[in-house]
């Protein structure tokens, strides 16, 4: 099927073309890409058919005993979509509120003036789509993780750190103090060499090796003089 271009010429125009459209009857053709569905009650669902056929045939549904066509309603909505090229339709029933009765066989149906054709759905029940549950949690309430470093004798006080998990949700630090003994022994051993290495008494030593150290080096620089002068 299509349009055919049939041209003719010998070199002398003017060049003649002549276009012919070839359209070709044939019966109606359907294919169904789902032939179970399953569906809970009380929810929505949508049955398809895919149909060929030239000229263009009737489409519709039907339920199991193919009496009755089914027209659109607050239960049903019917939609055919024309395709490209146009001898293809796109058939589509849409069921609302599934109740128990609405289980069951359902056909969709094409005829044109060369034949007629249909296929067959079953809709069937299935469990409604649950919400995911929340992933389990595991009770951390009497773990610890306990870090602790050691200075000085086995008697001194330790540093220590605590993180403990309380169910998971939890999270506490807790920082131990130093003994305020031992605080106090350490300010005062940095006070006294502090204050040893700024005395005055300090002070004044190290004033008196400044002059010597001074005196050494003038003897050193001037006594080579004198020993050269007195060998002339």
């Amino acid at each position: 099927m299509g349009a055919y271009l049939c041209i003719a010429s010998n070199g002398v125009p003017p060049t003649i073309s002549k276009r012919i459209k070839v359209s070709v009857n044939f019966p109606p053709m359907l294919w169904i890409p789902h032939q179970l569905v399953g569906a809970p009650l009380n929810y929505a669902v949508t049955l398809e058919c895919f149909t060929e056929a030239n000229p263009s045939s009737l489409n519709y549904w039907t339920r199991e005993d193919g009496q009755n066509m089914i027209h659109d309603s607050k239960k049903y909505h019917t939609e055919n979509s024309v395709g490209n090229p146009s001898y293809k339709t796109h058939m589509k029933l849409t069921i609302n509120n599934i109740h128990q009765s609405d289980y069951g066989t359902y056909k969709c149906v094409a005829k044109n003036p060369r034949g007629e054709t249909d296929g067959i759905i079953r809709l069937y029940t299935s469990s409604s789509p649950t919400s995911s549950s929340r992933p389990p949690t595991t009770d951390l309430s009497k773990s610890k993780d306990i870090w602790s470093k050691q200075n000085g004798s086995s008697s001194a006080n330790s540093l220590s750190v605590s993180h403990v998990l309380d169910k998971g949700a939890k999270y506490q630090s807790n920082l131990n103090e130093i003994d305020k003994s031992q605080q106090k022994s350490t300010a005062d051993s940095y006070a006294k060499d502090h204050f040893y290495e700024n005395s005055p008494e300090n002070t004044e030593n190290m004033g008196d090796r400044l002059k010597f150290y001074s005196s050494m080096l003038l003897v050193a620089c001037i006594l080579p003089i004198m020993l050269l002068k007195a060998t002339r």
